[in-house]
């Protein structure tokens, strides 16, 4: 999948979210993940891309979101 149609995708996806006209601008592009900061209509907010492939079947979001909850208790 092209970066152009993953980028509509996103701004879909934020549309649909209650974001119009979203703004992404990259904030880290590492292996794992594509990290953006998203501006619409005076509000903020940051978007996270996980990398998947097709043999591997962990749930990335699934384990940040464990790991955040332990550091925080």
């Amino acid at each position: 999948m092209s970066d152009d149609l993953i980028d509509k995708n996103l701004k879909d996806f934020l549309i649909s979210a209650g974001f119009a006209a979203p703004k992404l601008s990259p904030l880290k592009m590492g292996r794992n993940s594509r990290v953006f900061r998203v501006e619409s209509s005076g509000s903020l907010a940051v978007l996270k891309v996980y990398y998947r492939h097709p043999r591997d079947t962990r749930n990335r979001l699934s384990a940040e979101f464990d790991f955040l909850n332990f550091l925080s208790r």
